[in-house]
């Protein structure tokens, strides 16, 4: 997300459940973005945006318009009413109008980062709306993409990128002694990144999967949300806390 020291600490305070306002990003002058990178580069910071999770938030605000993923149908239905108690949300046009330029603001922060030298890694703040796992990453290195201007440059911040800020030698690398952890997918995702969404084979620590194995997994997934526990049960207790606490 766009960075919290230096000039742009000096605006109010975001609302509850907002990490940070639309306008506050539109308003950053150059001076105050270049200001924060040299900071950004001195305290050798690096930089995770999540641009997926502001983008996907336009899904609580207009899911006709912005709809959800197929993914988010493995989710627990009650899920999309709780969200409102973790994050806010656009809820006007103009709002709505505000999200999307304050997004292309931050693909565009993001490439001067990069181009200044800054570590840009893929994460996407899992549990924020409508950000489901794995699914929400696509999208994070689609974002990055359009960001850093190739493919190549979204899957270094998901891999080797990841791997030397989290675990250097161990992940993000295909070597002797490193984690076994590879998918493999049936074209070049640098050439074509929405490849990696037909892989058909992943090793996870050593262990080879096919995808009719892991498909089974997430159909079992399914069923077990959307079984009549989670319907009417939690279902329940989450409209009751919606109900309590739904109003800030």
């Amino acid at each position: 997300m766009p960075f919290r020291t230096g000039p742009a600490s000096s605006r109010p305070r975001p609302p509850f459940g907002w990490d940070i306002r639309d306008e506050d990003v539109l308003s950053l002058r150059d001076d105050e973005i270049e200001h924060a990178l040299d900071i950004a580069l001195r305290q050798r910071l690096s930089f995770t945006p999540t641009l997926a999770n502001f983008s996907l938030r336009l899904t609580a605000s207009d899911p006709t318009r912005f709809p959800p993923s197929e993914a988010s149908r493995l989710l627990p239905r009650y899920w999309a009413d709780a969200w409102d108690l973790v994050a806010g949300h656009p809820s006007t046009e103009e709002a709505i109008a505000q999200r999307l330029r304050s997004v292309s603001a931050m693909r565009s922060l993001v490439r001067r980062a990069h181009a200044r030298g800054l570590d840009v890694l893929a994460g996407t703040d899992t549990l924020m709306p409508w950000v489901v796992p794995g699914d929400a990453l696509q999208r994070e290195m689609a974002e990055l993409q359009e960001a850093l201007g190739s493919a190549e440059a979204a899957l270094a911040a998901a891999t080797t990128v990841n791997g030397r800020h989290l675990a250097p030698g161990e992940i993000g690398v295909i070597a002797s002694g490193a984690r076994a952890d590879i998918l493999l997918a049936q074209e070049d995702p640098t050439q074509r990144l929405s490849a990696l969404r037909e892989w058909r084979i992943v090793f996870a620590a050593g262990r080879r999967y096919d995808r009719e194995t892991l498909n089974r997994w997430v159909d079992d997934s399914r069923q077990h949300f959307h079984s009549w526990f989670q319907r009417h049960i939690m279902g329940t207790v989450a409209a009751l806390v919606v109900g309590l606490f739904g109003h800030h």
